[in-house]
């Protein structure tokens, strides 16, 4: 969710209470119509990481610089964290954060692959127009450490090519799990997608506005599935409400530009011992 120096928007924590909406969810989902659209996926590449770094803003490139991996300590200024990459993976190895969860997190360790502040990485097709994106097939698996944090993919959108701003058109997030934290914004509704039942949040007054596909059964896995499918839930959402229909007026739309897709942790209370296990991703 966050990029490398500033969050702008409030947080909201507020509960909301949704057992019968997501039986209803969980009825209608169809597991033959999901093993049909993933089979048809062709698995990204993953990475092959060996480093370490205590540097707040460090990172640790893959072979051949298709992804890598970002400390992004940038909420915590006493604080310190150290990480190790190694194989497919990453863990989280001292972390003494401790901050308050009514505001942005101490750091988001995460996988990148596209372009961020101006760190790109090799043949990742990004920036790439909304409008050309034909699916982006991704994995990701953790495991998880802290008081306070979720696992998340946080992607960036932009209404240029832009590779080396903070990018200013939209912030998506899919959160696997968390534990003590809540989505900035309010839920504004629930979604079927990738075969689960998700609360959707949405923040338009954050800078740029986030939506955040929240899962409602919480996982540690997330096997081969298709972000594009998220993505054209947003294009049917309202730009100032979040809910549909778009009214002419999208969260997503296909004249920007896809700049980056990363996954990992937001950290607020310690993190000591949580791993990004295995990540990869594609944009055709």
């Amino acid at each position: 969710m966050i990029q490398f120096r500033v969050r702008l928007g409030s947080w909201s924590w507020a509960l909301c209470a949704l057992a019968a909406q997501a039986t209803a969810c969980v009825a209608l989902e169809s597991p033959e119509e999901d093993a049909i659209a993933t089979s048809a996926l062709t698995s990204p590449p993953q990475p092959s990481l060996n480093g370490s770094t205590c540097t707040n803003f460090g990172t640790i490139f893959s072979s051949g610089n298709v992804y890598y991996v970002m400390n992004n300590v940038f909420n915590d200024a006493q604080g310190s964290q150290c990480i190790t990459a190694s194989g497919t993976g990453f863990t989280v190895t001292t972390a003494n954060h401790n901050i308050a969860t009514n505001g942005a997190p101490a750091a988001y360790t995460a996988f990148v692959r596209g372009c961020h502040f101006g760190t790109c990485t090799s043949g990742s097709n990004l920036p790439r127009v909304v409008s050309a994106i034909a699916s982006v097939p991704s994995l990701f698996t953790v495991r998880t450490a802290g008081t306070a944090w979720d696992a998340a993919y946080d992607i960036w959108f932009d209404r240029a090519a832009n590779t080396t701003t903070r990018n200013n058109a939209l912030e998506m997030m899919i959160w696997l799990n968390s534990t003590g934290v809540q989505p900035i914004g309010s839920q504004v509704d629930t979604a079927t997608l990738a075969g689960a039942t998700w609360q959707v949040w949405y923040a338009p007054g954050a800078s740029p506005p986030v939506i955040t596909f929240r899962r409602q059964q919480t996982t540690s896995a997330m096997p081969l599935f298709d972000i594009k499918e998220f993505m054209t839930d947003a294009m049917g959402r309202n730009a100032s409400t979040g809910q549909k229909p778009a009214s002419g007026r999208p969260a997503l739309s296909t004249a920007w530009f896809m700049t980056s897709v990363q996954a990992g942790f937001e950290l607020w209370k310690g993190g000591a011992g949580a791993a990004g296990t295995t990540f990869g991703v594609s944009v055709n």
